[in-house]
């Protein structure tokens, strides 16, 4: 086996392993973005594993499997995320919605005085 080939790095796991990190960092900060990253990093991911499956030579599989994780773990971090920010939201409305002093400044504001 050829030196070049010995320490050879699957670029597809290469990309799956950063788009997971950015996955994760997203996934907490910008939750759709996250997710939109993470689904990406998984398709690499498995594409990395396969082509390791097919040719051992270009390596053991180890950053295809981290991207693989990685992204995953991004992808389920944004869907909690947005699972909270909707329930927190759902909370307010339905606390201000059962709130009177808030009911009425609302009416003031869209009822016209005469």
């Amino acid at each position: 086996m050829p030196a070049a080939q010995a320490g050879s790095t699957n670029g597809l796991a290469v990309a799956a392993l950063v788009l997971g990190i950015l996955a994760i960092i997203f996934g907490i900060f910008v939750a759709p973005l996250g997710i939109i990253l993470g689904i990406i990093g998984i398709v690499l991911g498995v594409m990395a594993r396969n082509a390791v499956k097919r040719d051992p030579s270009i390596g053991r599989g180890g950053m295809a499997t981290a991207g693989l994780i990685t992204s995953v773990v991004g992808v389920v971090i944004g869907i909690i995320i947005i699972v909270i920010a909707i329930a927190f939201t759902a909370s307010v409305v339905n606390q201000l919605e059962n709130d009177p002093d808030f009911q009425q400044q609302l009416e003031q504001l869209t009822v016209p005085s005469q």
